[in-house]
């Protein structure tokens, strides 16, 4: 803040000289390279809560951000498949769109009409107060609040994450977003993973989310 009121002192003509140009700069952190591999997340579905279990799923079939899953509303869900509103990083910018993943392609199913109902399976067992969210409380409650807080579901995750550690074979814990990256990694390509993750370009799609290590053939002499 203080760099950028004299560099705006400067621009308005102000004589003075800039005391943190060049000096201040950003912190520059690491891009996170973990990728979840079958074995870790067949693991810790072993000992997933009900809601955990059929929420995964669809987090590995559309590669969605936690916010946007657990916003979808039923009317979100059509006979088509289900909208997706625009990301808020991409909706100010040309490309940026909303999307339906689709029930169906050239009339062979996607799965994720199983998945669905798979969740309203779910849904009629735990909930006792109807909801239009898809995910919710027991008492219809979503699990995101308005500014985006999903204490709740998080803390869900942390405990699951915990007895996974202490009870199956994983050894190094993955946060909910690491399954996003492990969807972009799964896919054939970065053009497809960018698509379904409504990215604007393949760019950030290649650099932060395609994490699986690539086969590289050895030289043979």
């Amino acid at each position: 803040m203080l760099s950028h009121l004299f560099t705006k002192a400067i621009e308005w003509g102000c004589n003075i000289q800039h005391p943190v140009k060049g000096i201040v700069g950003k912190i520059s952190i690491a891009d996170r390279d973990r990728y979840v591999e079958d074995e870790e997340l067949e693991a810790f579905l072993s000992v997933c809560n009900a809601m955990q279990k059929v929420y995964i799923p669809l987090k590995l079939a559309t590669g969605k951000d936690k916010s946007m899953l657990l916003r979808i509303k039923l009317n979100d869900i059509t006979s088509e498949g289900i909208r997706f509103p625009k990301r808020q990083k991409t909706a100010g910018k040309k490309g940026g769109k909303s999307s339906i993943i689709l029930f169906e392609y050239q009339g062979v199913s996607t799965g994720l009409k199983n998945i669905i109902d798979d969740i309203m399976a779910w849904r009629q067992r735990w909930c006792k107060v109807q909801s239009f969210y898809l995910f919710a409380s027991s008492m219809g409650q979503p699990l995101i609040t308005d500014d985006g807080i999903t204490s709740n579901f998080d803390s869900q995750w942390q405990r699951t994450m915990k007895k996974a550690l202490a009870t199956t074979s994983l050894v190094e814990r993955f946060t909910e977003h690491d399954l996003k990256a492990k969807t972009a990694s799964d896919l054939d390509s970065a053009e497809q993973a960018s698509k379904l993750l409504q990215h604007h370009n393949t760019s950030t799609t290649q650099r932060i989310y395609r994490r699986k290590p690539e086969s590289v053939v050895p030289l043979i002499r």
